[in-house]
């Protein structure tokens, strides 16, 4: 297959992250095994969800410039907002948000995982 130049740059960026991340991921297991078990069996589990609520997320994290949830934003601002997003899903499943392209149920499942950070 031949990229183009900037299918090529957009290949060894992501190639670049990934690595990041995994390496990131490899020192997150060296500090607690057991959390980086838990977090790869939800993506085994589920790995087209998980890649959809990351996908969200990081669309939120470029919106708004915060990694995770948002400063003043408390955990029953996460919960009206994933009901929102739950009710479009509900009442017309295969509706996708304007901004992302992703179903409402995925920016559901996304809030609610920002609600459980903010909890914890």
């Amino acid at each position: 297959m031949t990229r183009t130049p900037e299918q090529t740059r957009g290949y060894i960026a992501d190639r670049t992250e990934a690595r990041r991340l995994i390496q990131a991921l490899t020192e997150a297991a060296d500090r607690d095994p057991r959390e980086v078990i838990d977090q790869l069996a939800a993506v085994r589990n589920c790995p087209h969800a998980v890649a959809a609520i990351g996908r969200v997320l990081a669309h939120g994290e470029r919106k708004h410039g915060a990694t995770g949830p948002s400063a003043g934003q408390s955990a029953q601002d996460h919960a009206e907002h994933a009901m929102a997003h739950a009710a479009v899903a509900f009442s017309r499943p295969g509706e996708r948000d304007d901004e992302t392209c992703e179903l409402h149920a995925v920016h559901a499942a996304a809030r609610w995982c920002l609600f459980v950070e903010v909890g914890r």
